[in-house]
């Protein structure tokens, strides 16, 4: 656990560092994703890393057996990688550009949305220092 908190430290502060000062501008790009079949998160990181930088590419799993639904969100953080077209400027052009288009991965035809930002957790953040503070 302490290790995942490491790295999303590291991938907060590089999309921090690559914020270019526009603080209306949206740094990432979220997206659902249904009709997987039996694709795996490491499917949707190899596809969507041509579009920009895969924050996130997770599964969306039964509750009680952990089966995956045949959906996933996925996140983007637009990348600038020289001459590479599939590569957007901002997010706002990056969400255009992957709704817009059809995706196709192993022969498996996805349906594609714009999803809200991830919701922050209030609850766990606030029972934690709380916990924190009666030691």
């Amino acid at each position: 656990a302490a290790q995942r908190d490491k790295e999303a430290a590291v991938t907060a502060a590089g999309v921090a560092a690559r914020d270019t000062g526009n603080a209306p501008a949206r740094k990432s790009a979220r997206f659902f994703v249904k009709g997987l079949g039996k694709l795996g998160e490491h499917h949707l990181q190899d596809y969507f890393s041509k579009f920009g930088e895969v924050v996130e590419a997770v599964l969306v799993r039964d509750k009680k057996t952990q089966r995956p639904r045949g959906m996933a969100f996925v996140t983007l953080v637009p990348t600038s990688k020289g001459d590479d077209e599939g590569c957007a400027p901002n997010a706002e052009e990056l969400i255009d550009r992957i709704t817009e288009a059809t995706h196709t991965i192993n022969g498996v035809a996805l349906e594609l949305q714009e999803a809200l930002p991830k919701p922050e957790k209030k609850g766990e953040a606030e029972a934690g220092a709380e916990g924190a503070e009666g030691r």
